[in-house]
């Protein structure tokens, strides 16, 4: 992949990376579900073995952002999970509650 592209596929991360956890905040998580699937194949695209043509430090400035990013983007999605499972687990106690109520 050419520096340039390479260049503009990590701006794109990075981007995707500041919506979702924009997203993740929100709790739009079918939105970050969709945001996902298109780093996914943006990622798809990189050259991350180095062997082709070795990283600018434009390209390694961008590359820690998007890692650092990355980091609070998980655990903002850890915050949603977790909600998601507690939510979860109150259906669950509410359905054998009502199941406990039907036997009478």
């Amino acid at each position: 992949m050419a520096p340039d592209n390479r260049t503009a596929v990590l701006k794109k991360l990075l981007e995707l990376s500041t919506l979702q956890r924009r997203l993740a905040d929100e709790s739009r998580v079918e939105e970050l579900l969709v945001a996902q699937a298109e780093r996914e194949a943006l990622f798809a695209t990189l050259d991350l073995t180095g062997k082709k043509t070795p990283a600018c430090e434009a390209e390694k400035e961008l590359a820690a952002e998007l890692a650092e990013s990355d980091l609070l983007l998980s655990g903002r999605v850890q915050s949603v999970m977790d909600t998601i499972g507690s939510r979860l687990g109150q259906v669950k106690t509410g359905m054998s509650a009502l199941k406990a109520y039907g036997r009478y």
